[in-house]
């Protein structure tokens, strides 16, 4: 029965661990979208490279999104 427990344990740690990389991930990819803006701003990007960068990002944030929430679902419906 302890050994249940224990691995419940180690289970529930590493998701904690996921959740929380998830969303330092996420707040990185938010705070990525300051530069290509800068680059675009400043010649270093064209217009249409800087669409499709904001693009790949939007994309990138979109799916950390569904993943964060389908962990953190996950992990509460298991615990109920």
């Amino acid at each position: 029965m302890a050994s249940r427990a224990k691995c419940a344990g180690a289970v529930l740690q590493w998701e904690l661990i996921l959740l929380r990389v998830l969303y330092i991930a996420s707040g990185s990819a938010s705070e990525l979208d300051y530069h290509p803006l800068l680059s675009r701003d400043l010649g270093y990007l064209s217009d249409e490279d800087y669409r499709r960068m904001s693009q790949y990002l939007l994309e990138v944030r979109r799916m950390l999104t569904a993943l964060l929430q389908k962990v953190g679902a996950d992990r509460f419906a298991a615990n109920c």
